[in-house]
């Protein structure tokens, strides 16, 4: 009977595959949603420029915890690996826009926004397969 509950769970979640794009593609969207709505109020109250840098590493972490939660938590296993992969290539596809965006000038500044989108995939992989809701009767 337990080997059927874990086949049956496994048809009922689909393929990592296609939840881990899903994941890094959400990741991404939101990565470039908060930068704009970021970007836009602080040009509506002048906040200084030299603010974007630290916004934009707090939205990657948070980007890349949010996809790879998305991603691992339907499959509800290998929380760390799922993660990781789902923050790298959510770190790709937005080192890829930013350098298309800056015409190919990129600070070293995106290699620790690469890390902080990995870590933070790799943190919301292990969250979202170690989350537990209290069943209410």
């Amino acid at each position: 009977m337990r080997g059927n509950s874990i086949k049956s769970r496994k048809e009922e979640n689909g393929s990592p595959i296609f939840n881990i794009f899903l994941g890094s593609v959400m990741g991404s969207i939101l990565f470039f949603c908060l930068m704009a709505l970021f970007a836009v109020a602080a040009l509506k109250s002048g906040t200084d420029k030299s603010m974007y840098i630290p916004a934009g590493m707090v939205f990657g972490f948070l980007s890349g915890l949010s996809g790879s939660f998305i991603a691992v938590r339907p499959l509800k296993e290998k929380g760390a690996i799922y993660g990781c992969i789902v923050g790298l290539i959510n770190s790709l596809i937005s080192s890829l826009v930013l350098f298309v965006v800056n015409k190919g000038v990129a600070g070293s500044g995106i290699f620790v926004l690469m890390t902080l989108i990995t870590a933070g995939g790799i943190a919301g992989g292990i969250v979202a397969v170690n989350l537990k809701f209290k069943k209410r009767y």
